[in-house]
């Protein structure tokens, strides 16, 4: 299986390092009834978006990672780092 690597540690700035590309992910909030200007929790929907690469209105950054991946060929994402800074241990199999 081919994993997209991703390094999360200057989130919302994303690395590639097998793409030689860096993305900022965009979060849009929307409020839950028209009219609504109450912007917290639980009163918006929030969605992230790569712009750049016309992947809108994603609930999770997982889900955003999983498109942008199958985008250019990969299986799926491995975060190398993450948003912590620290390097991820792989799964044992």
């Amino acid at each position: 299986m081919r994993k997209l690597l991703v390094d999360m540690s200057h989130y919302p700035c994303l690395e590639f390092p097998q793409l030689n590309m860096g993305l900022t992910v965009e979060e849009t909030r929307t409020a839950i009834e028209d009219g609504d200007n109450v912007w917290s929790a639980p009163f918006f929907n929030s969605f992230v978006s790569f712009p750049s690469e016309k992947l809108w209105g994603f609930n999770t950054d997982g889900e955003l990672l999983n498109a942008f991946a199958k985008k250019y060929g990969f299986d799926g994402v491995e975060v190398v780092r993450g948003v912590d800074g620290l390097p991820r241990e792989k799964d044992e199999e």
